[in-house]
């Protein structure tokens, strides 16, 4: 009888051990559970607040194109917007002119075939942005062979990825052109634009942009370029022969025409919602004629 309940007993403590086991696991289960519904949740809000990063955006571009014909660095949309507090997240937005920077497709005529005084102005560009070690002779080469309908450049041989030979869809194919490191990537990229209209916005652009724009303008007129216009921007594109800067240079050696008014931005968006983050980039279309903002691109990460 004493054995019996001896067995019973020990059955009885393996029947709460396997069940203190069954209970831990789904306690376990229950809190990932939970968690990954948490993420998942955070993670809908983080998308919402980027797909409304876009309506700022664009509201910001439309009251500029009521208000004025002209776009510069000193207007409300070029300004830095400080992460605003939202519901449970925070978000954080910023404007770009495309138009303000260096327009790639351009370098090429209707052939695919390099334009050579476009061909020096990316040179000079590249000179201008990328780090000191790089080669911005090679770099030019191998961007211009990647995306010209040449099949005989030096660079056609990429033993990583299949030389496209058109122009860029995304400036994320730099990294995959010989040369185009990380770092080059980072430094030269704020400087690019994958279109083709050969339309330069000087209000917005940069000073490698600025000093790509002309053969003779170099480095410190450029800088000095840069400056006045960012005090004082031009109101129509006609008046850029007037700065100070561009004293004793042919306008008409200017490779991409002026403008003083954009059409084209980027937008970055960035959502933080309880320590999940989202960010996106979106390029908007506005035409100020019609009043209206269009997406033409959106990718979220």
């Amino acid at each position: 009888m004493k054995r019996n309940r001896g067995a019973a007993l020990l059955l009885v403590l393996l029947l709460v051990s396997l069940l203190s086991v069954v209970v831990v696991e789904f306690l376990r289960e229950s809190r990932l559970e939970a968690r990954t519904a948490a993420n998942l949740r955070d993670a809908l809000q983080a998308h919402a607040l980027l797909r409304s990063g876009i309506a700022v955006g664009s509201a910001l571009l439309r009251e500029d194109a009521r208000d004025n014909q002209v776009d510069h660095r000193g207007e409300p949309w070029a300004d830095v917007i400080p992460p605003v507090p939202l519901g449970d997240g925070v978000l954080a937005v910023a404007v770009h002119d495309l138009y303000g920077r260096f327009p790639l497709a351009a370098v090429l005529n209707d052939r695919g075939e390099p334009l050579a005084s476009r061909a020096e102005a990316l040179r000079r560009l590249l000179e201008a942005a990328a780090p000191s070690d790089a080669d911005p002779e090679a770099l030019a080469e191998a961007l211009l062979d990647w995306i010209d309908a040449n099949t005989d450049g030096m660079y056609e041989e990429n033993p990583d990825y299949t030389v496209p030979n058109r122009p860029l869809l995304d400036l994320d194919e730099l990294r995959r052109i010989e040369g185009f490191t990380p770092e080059v990537v980072a430094a030269v990229a704020p400087h690019l634009d994958v279109r083709a209209d050969p339309k330069v916005n000087v209000n917005t652009a940069s000073v490698p942009v600025l000093q790509a724009l002309h053969p003779d303008l170099g480095p410190d007129r450029a800088q000095e370029l840069y400056d006045d216009l960012t005090e004082t921007p031009l109101e129509r594109a006609t008046d850029l022969k007037n700065r100070s800067a561009m004293a004793g240079l042919a306008i008409t050696r200017l490779v991409f025409e002026v403008v003083v008014e954009s059409p084209r931005f980027r937008v970055d968006l960035a959502a933080d919602v309880r320590g999940v983050n989202r960010t996106a980039q979106a390029v908007l279309e506005r035409n100020r004629d019609e009043d209206r903002v269009r997406v033409v691109s959106w990718r979220e990460e």
